[in-house]
C-alpha cells in the first residue's frame, strides 16, 4: 500500500504533514537520544529528476531509510548494497537520494530537520530541501535545521543564503525532562533548594529518602530517588552512581514551579521516572511492601569476596610492575598498566599517546596497618569505621613514606617536562570496577606540591587510605554485600598536568542507548574543570564508527567555553583510534567473553603543540 496526497491514509509513507494526525500516523516515539520526549519521522527526498519527490515515511515500519528505497524506489532486480548506497546518498554530489529526519522536541516546541553528523550535503541543497519540506508541512514556522557535527557546521558558515538554524545548546536550553535512570521507588521527600550543593547537609540524606537537589554534589550518600533541577549528564558522578545502585534519577528543570510537589516534603511519595514522570503521596502500607522487596532483594545477593594479592612488591613504577603482580596494585593502577601494554603495540597510536609516569603503592602498604583490626575482629559497623580510620591516623608509615619520597625525586623530572604542577594521589582499591559494583566516586584522590615534604607525603597517604572507611563508602558496600574483610586499598601516584586544552571521559559505547548506531560517547570540559561534577554541561559528542572513517555528532558545546567547540574533528579521530583497542581487548579477552563491556576512559588533551593525549584512567564498564 501507498499512502497519496493529503488525506489519503495508507500504510507506509505520506506526500506531506499538514496535521497533527497527520504526523501522529507517522512518528515513532524517540527514546534513545540525549534528549527526552522526542517523537521522529524519517524522510526521503528523491532528487534522481529535476522535479524532487518528497517521502514522509511511516518510520514505525521502516527503521532504516534504505530499506523504503529498497522496497519502493529502487527499479532493478539486484539487491541495494548498503555500503555502496550510504557512501552515494551521504558522501557525493551524485546522489539519488537526500536522506534525512525530522524530530519534534516536544519540551522544546520545535521541529528539526536533522542529517546523519557524516553527510556532505551542501548549504545550498540543504535550504533547497528545507523549503520543499516547509511546504508541505503544518508546523513550517517551527521548523529548523540541526547542525549536528563540525563538518556541517562549517558547510552552513560558507553558505550564503541559509535556513532558520538551531544548534544543541539552543535544544538543551529548553529541555524540561529528562530522565537518566528509569525505575519506581517509595519514599520520604526532602527538598535541597540552595543553589550551592557544598552547602547541603548530605549526611542527613537516609536510604529511604527521594530527593530534590537544585544543584547537583560531586558525591551522594545512597538514598531511594533522585530529582535534580540543573541539567545531568550521563557521565557525572551522581549519574553513575545512580545507574550503579538502580536508583530512579531525572531531571525536572520546572519542579520547584509545581506547588503540589513541593507540598510533599517530608511525606512519603512514589516516584516515577520512564518516558514521562510521576511524583505523588503515596500510602504507608505500599511504602512497607516496597521497603521489604527492597530489602529482599538486597538478602538475595551473595556476599561478594573480593580478590587480591598482598606480595611485598614495594613502591614501584607502574611500567616495571609484572603481570603476576597486577592485582596488587588495586583497579585503577591496574587499569592503566593494561593501557600501557596495550597502546604501546600500535606505532600509529603511540606518537599521539604520552606516558606520563605513574608509581604505585601496593595492598600490602594498607594491610600491615589495619590488619591488626581483622586479627580480633570479623565484622564492622559505623562505629568501629572509626578504630579503623584511628588505626590509619596513627601508624608510623616512615619507611613508606621515604620511599614515596624517593621515586617522586625519581620522576620529577620526567613530570616537569610534561609541565606538571604537582602530584595526584589516586586510590586504587580492590573495591571497584566489579561487576554490578563500579564504586564511582566512593574513595578520595589527594594533590601535593611539585617538591613535597616528607610530612605531606604522609598526609596525603593517610587520607586516601581513611577514606575506604568513610560512612558512605561502607553504605554503599553493604547494599551490595561485599565483604569488607578483604577490602584493600592501594594508591597510583601521578603527576598533575594542569596545562591541558580539556580533560575528559569517554565510553566505549553508544551509552545514550540508541542501537541502531556502533557510537563512542565522549564528554570534555575546558581546562581543569571536571566533567563528572554535574554543574557545568561539557562539550558532548558520540564518535559514530562509519565506513568512511569516525564520525563526530556534537550533542553539546561546553557551558564554559562561551559557545565555542573545545576540540576538533581531528581531535575526536585520535581520540577515538586511541579508544577503540581499549574497547576490542574488553571484548575480545576470554574473561569478559560472556558479557559485552565497554572501556571507560578518562584522559586529557595537553595545551602543546602536538595536542597529545594522555589516558589517566581505564576501566571496564558492563553494558
Amino acid at each position: 500500500e501507498v499512502m497519496g496526497n493529503s488525506g489519503s491514509r495508507k500504510s507506509d509513507y505520506a506526500s506531506d504533514i499538514m496535521s497533527p494526525s497527520d504526523w501522529q500516523e507517522l512518528c515513532v516515539v524517540d527514546n534513545k537520544r540525549s534528549f527526552a520526549n522526542l517523537e521522529t519521522v524519517k524522510v526521503v527526498v528523491d532528487v534522481r529528476k529535476k522535479k524532487k519527490t518528497l517521502y514522509f515515511l511511516n518510520s514505525r515500519q521502516y527503521n532504516y531509510h534504505v530499506d523504503f528505497c529498497s522496497r519502493y524506489l529502487h527499479k532493478s532486480i539486484i539487491p541495494i548494497d548498503h555500503e555502496k548506497f550510504n557512501a552515494k546518498n551521504y558522501l557525493t554530489t551524485k546522489r539519488s537520494y537526500v536522506l534525512l529526519s525530522i524530530v519534534r522536541y516536544i519540551d522544546q516546541g520545535i521541529f528539526a530537520i536533522e542529517l546523519w553528523p557524516g553527510d556532505n550535503l551542501s548549504g545550498e541543497r540543504i535550504k533547497e530541501i528545507f523549503d520543499m519540506i516547509a511546504e508541505k508541512v503544518y508546523f513550517s514556522n517551527k521548523l529548523r535545521y540541526r547542525i549536528s557535527s563540525p563538518l556541517q557546521l562549517e558547510i552552513i558558515e560558507q553558505t550564503e543564503i541559509i535556513p532558520p538554524i538551531i544548534d544543541s545548546d539552543q535544544l538543551f536550553a529548553g529541555v524540561v525532562y529528562q530522565p537518566l535512570t528509569r525505575g519506581k521507588a517509595f519514599g520520604t521527600l526532602k527538598l535541597f533548594l540552595g543553589e550551592n550543593s557544598s552547602e547541603y547537609d548530605l549526611d542527613s540524606i537516609e536510604l529511604n529518602d527521594i530527593i530534590i537537589l537544585h544543584s547537583i554534589p560531586l558525591e551522594l550518600p545512597a538514598c531511594a530517588g533522585v530529582i535534580t533541577i540543573c541539567l545531568q549528564t550521563p557521565l557525572c558522578h551522581v549519574s553513575l552512581l545512580c545507574k550503579n545502585r538502580r536508583t530512579p534519577n531525572s531531571t525536572i528543570r520546572d519542579i520547584v514551579s509545581h506547588e503540589r510537589i513541593l507540598s510533599l516534603e517530608g511525606k512519603i511519595v512514589r516516584y516515577v521516572v520512564g518516558d514521562s514522570y510521576s511524583l505523588t503521596e503515596a500510602r504507608e502500607s505500599d511504602f512497607k511492601r516496597w521497603k521489604k522487596s527492597r530489602k529482599s532483594l538486597k538478602e538475595s545477593r551473595s556476599i561478594k569476596d573480593l580478590k587480591r594479592d598482598l606480595s611485598d612488591i614495594g613502591v614501584i613504577k607502574l611500567l616495571d610492575v609484572e603481570k603476576k603482580n597486577r592485582k596488587c596494585i588495586g583497579s585503577k593502577a591496574e587499569g592503566l598498566w593494561v593501557v600501557y601494554k596495550i597502546l604501546n603495540q600500535f606505532n600509529h597510536i603511540i606518537d599521539q599517546f604520552v606516558n606520563i609516569s605513574a608509581f604505585v603503592i601496593p595492598f600490602k602498604e594498607f594491610d600491615d596497618v589495619i590488619s591488626v583490626y581483622w586479627e580480633e575482629n570479623d565484622t564492622v559497623n559505623h562505629e568501629t569505621l572509626q578504630v579503623l580510620v584511628a588505626l590509619i591516623e596513627n601508624a608510623d608509615i616512615s619507611i613508606l613514606v621515604d620511599e614515596v619520597f624517593d621515586m617522586i625525586e625519581s620522576v620529577k623530572e620526567d613530570a616537569q617536562i610534561n609541565h606538571a604542577s604537582g602530584f595526584i594521589f589516586r586510590s586504587s582499591t580492590n573495591v571497584e570496577d566489579l561487576k554490578g559494583f563500579n564504586g564511582a566516586g566512593l574513595y578520595l584522590s589527594e594533590i601535593t606540591t611539585l617538591e613535597p615534604s616528607k610530612a605531606e607525603i604522609e598526609i596525603v597517604i593517610k587520607d586516601v587510605w581513611k577514606s575506604v572507611y568513610s560512612k558512605r563508602g561502607f553504605v554503599e558496600r553493604d547494599i551490595f554485600r561485599i565483604n569488607e574483610k578483604l577490602v584493600s586499598m592501594g594508591i597510583m601516584v601521578q603527576p598533575l598536568i594542569t596545562n591541558v586544552i580539556c580533560n575528559g571521559v569517554a565510553v566505549t559505547s553508544n551509552i545514550l542507548g540508541d542501537s541502531e548506531y556502533e557510537a563512542f560517547f565522549v564528554n570534555c570540559q575546558v581546562g581543569g574543570s571536571k566533567v563528572t561534577d554535574g554543574n557545568s554541561i561539557p562539550e558532548q559528542v558520540l564518535i559514530y564508527d562509519d565506513e568512511s572513517g569516525p564520525v563526530p555528532e556534537i550533542l553539546s558545546k561546553s557551558s564554559l567555553n562561551n559557545g565555542n567547540p573545545i576540540l576538533n574533528t581531528s581531535d575526536y579521530i585520535r581520540i577515538f583510534e586511541i579508544l577503540m583497542p581499549l574497547h576490542e581487548m574488553y571484548n575480545t579477552n576470554s574473561s569478559h567473553a560472556k558479557q559485552s563491556r565497554a572501556a571507560d576512559v578518562e584522559f586529557l588533551v595537553l595545551n602543546n603543540a602536538d595536542r597529545n593525549i594522555v589516558v589517566l584512567q581505564c576501566r571496564p564498564l558492563s553494558l
